[in-house]
């Protein structure tokens, strides 16, 4: 039982990163067609359109809604709405890094433009948001999608993370023995740990574990 219980682990573990490739991709087409900008979030005639929703139901650049989520995700209704294409706002546990450069008090505004780059365009849940992966500073050190998820709501899992968040709805989430797969913006796919995402241009220091305790990392 040990050994099944370790390679049903090591299964989704390398699921979740096939579908991260296949995220990535997506991501990369979409850029090539919109002057070189990531899907983000848009409202049209007055819907919401998160990326996920651009992605696959908009745009076909991924072709299902299944690589949307973690096989590893915890939330009760996961499993459930992974393949049901109308529930893609509800069931994505992949999260987009949200910087919103409309309130300066955001870490975006106070730390993030600055150092790394202004390479958001929008308010997060605004118009319009997006970001632009060639305006970053240190593409190898900014993650920009990872394993995300919440454990309680409408919306589980969701759809953004923001790394210095306080509430669990939008921080990443260790979901694979204390690790995150986590893309930097120069498409490699990464497995870190708390302290490993911290070290990363973003800083991280919130983060939920795959049994939703959270956990701040001292700094």
């Amino acid at each position: 039982m040990p050994g099944l219980s370790a390679a049903s682990r090591q299964s989704d573990e390398e699921l979740c990163r096939s579908n991260l490739r296949d995220i990535v991709m997506a991501f990369q087409h979409y850029a090539t067609d919109y002057a070189g900008y990531y899907p983000g979030f848009f409202k049209t005639s007055g819907k919401n359109r998160t990326w996920s929703r651009i992605l696959v139901t908009d745009t076909n650049y991924l072709l299902g809604p299944a690589v949307l989520s973690c096989p590893a995700n915890p939330s009760p209704d996961g499993a459930a709405r992974r393949k049901t294409a109308s529930a893609i706002w509800d069931f994505c546990c992949y999260g987009l890094y949200a910087g919103d450069i409309s309130a300066d008090n955001w870490d975006y505004g106070k730390r993030v433009r600055g150092t790394l780059g202004n390479f958001a365009r929008g308010a997060v849940f605004s118009e319009s948001y997006t970001l632009k992966p060639e305006l970053m500073k240190q593409p190898a050190q900014t993650v920009f999608l990872a394993d995300n998820a919440k454990s309680t709501g409408s919306h589980s899992p969701n759809s953004y993370f923001a790394p210095r968040a306080f509430y669990q709805e939008s921080a990443v989430n260790t979901l694979h023995e204390n690790r995150a797969n986590s893309v930097t913006a120069d498409g490699a796919i990464t497995a870190r740990s708390a302290a490993e995402l911290a070290d990363t241009a973003l800083q991280f220091s919130a983060f939920v574990n795959g049994n939703f305790e959270k956990e701040e990392l001292a700094r």
